[in-house]
């Protein structure tokens, strides 16, 4: 989804405004082109929170959530210059009413509806309430559904589920389909999200979601080396075939090097990460080459840089997800074992399950790992305050992490924030809110 111009990458979101924020606050943000990263701060009751759940709202159409938070206006620019503008209006004994309305970047409109607001509708079954996630509360048991169980067990009506508005307002769900949000708010990412009641058995979270993160890991890593294997074989079949069509080729011996060297560095690179099982596939001879054997060679590093290519984009995201997790837990080193998942060791080479990790261990590596291994690319992902969940040496190198991450699985970050310890000095990526009347 995002949009790109020349060497720059336009973000999904470029621009956002709330108008009348709880009868207080008009806040208008504008999101970082420089870095995919951008800081809101601001102190307490300037409604940080409410601008993230905001923005996670309007991209997902998800009108049961825009209606229950106070505003008078709001909208969002999108990286290709369209905007999404929503109103609520008071229809007096009518009650309330959201206005949503599209305009294309020269300011042509693409759409506009009138929308019910959705607690005023009274067919949601006794003894259920809806709980701000879009998930459901049976206050009888303190169990939590979410929206799919709860239309096949109860017949609860889509309208109160986020698309909703997708399916009443056709020109809408066109100008949100694809654009896709993560919302991590101050819980721990370690476990499911819990609203003083276990899950239901029917809502299939599993019990810790570390698990899940670390199986996507496993998965991609198993896929990535399926497809090199693949290329392996493919080549194979055709290496000598090549060989002979390459007969009356010039292949200089310098160039030869620096092709060798290059790839036998990224293959070093996958070894040390546990992607591919040989430190080196071949060495480069020492003496000198004459021009068949360096035609042999030329063919031979093609298809060692075609067996390694796949890997290369999963071991970047190892790679960033190592040092971030190595430069903090003390005394443990986080690796990849044979069957392509995470595992833990101690400096005396002693297994450490991830269960065993310290309650603020967890919450890092489940955050990283969901975001290299399990966001889509192109997210929007939504923190609201890291800090509470960061142990104070670790918060200044949040934002450098969080950066990086961002740039490899191509995500816009946007953070709220109170914490110096978070923004560490880099004020040009900060949006500071103040309340105005």
């Amino acid at each position: 989804m995002n949009e790109h111009r020349g060497d720059l990458e336009v973000p999904q979101l470029r621009r956002f405004r709330v108008d009348g924020l709880f009868h207080t606050a008009y806040h208008k943000i504008e999101f970082s082109t420089e870095s995919p990263v951008t800081l809101i701060a601001g102190p307490n009751g300037v409604g940080k929170t409410h601008i993230l759940r905001l923005i996670k709202a309007m991209l997902a159409g998800d009108l049961a959530t825009i209606s229950e938070i106070n505003f008078d206006s709001t909208e969002v620019e999108f990286g290709d210059g369209t905007h999404l503008i929503v109103e609520r209006v008071i229809q007096g004994d009518n009650g309330l009413m959201l206005r949503v309305e599209a305009k294309g970047p020269k300011g042509g409109q693409i759409g506009q509806a009138e929308l019910p607001d959705p607690s005023s509708m009274d067919d949601l079954p006794l003894p259920f309430r809806r709980l701000p996630d879009g998930r459901f509360l049976d206050v009888r048991t303190g169990r939590i559904h979410n929206a799919d169980y709860m239309r096949r067990r109860y017949g609860v009506p889509s309208r109160y589920v986020p698309p909703f508005v997708m399916e009443a307002v056709p020109w809408l769900a066109r100008l949100l389909e694809g654009r896709q949000t993560i919302f991590i708010d101050t819980k721990r990412l370690d476990t499911p999200p819990q609203a003083g009641a276990s899950e239901s058995a029917n809502a299939n979270v599993p019990a810790s979601r570390i698990d899940e993160y670390i199986e996507q890991v496993r998965i991609q890593v198993n896929e990535a080396r399926r497809a090199s294997l693949l290329e392996s074989q493919s080549a194979d079949q055709s290496f000598a075939s090549r060989v002979l069509q390459g007969a009356r080729t010039t292949v200089r011996k310098d160039e030869l090097k620096r092709r060798y060297d290059e790839i036998a560095e990224r293959n070093a690179e996958l070894y040390r990460n546990g992607l591919s099982s040989n430190s080196v596939a071949v060495q480069f001879p020492a003496s000198g080459v004459n021009p068949t054997e360096r035609r042999v060679l030329a063919v031979f590093l093609e298809d060692w840089e075609k067996k390694i290519a796949p890997l290369l984009p999963v071991n970047e995201k190892l790679k960033t997800l190592r040092r971030i997790i190595n430069e903090k837990f003390i005394g443990k080193t986080l690796e990849l074992d044979k069957s392509g998942g995470l595992s833990f060791k101690t400096d005396d080479g002693e297994d450490i399950p991830v269960r065993f990790l310290s309650s603020g261990e967890q919450h890092i590596l489940a955050l990283f790992t969901m975001l290299l291994f399990s966001a889509s690319r192109d997210s929007v992902v939504l923190i609201d305050e890291p800090e509470i969940s960061l142990h104070a040496a670790w918060k200044h190198a949040f934002l450098n992490d969080i950066t990086d991450v961002a740039r490899i699985a191509d995500l816009q970050v946007i953070m709220a924030t109170h914490s110096s310890g978070i923004i560490n000095g880099q004020w040009d990526l900060v949006q500071e809110l103040g309340l105005q009347r």
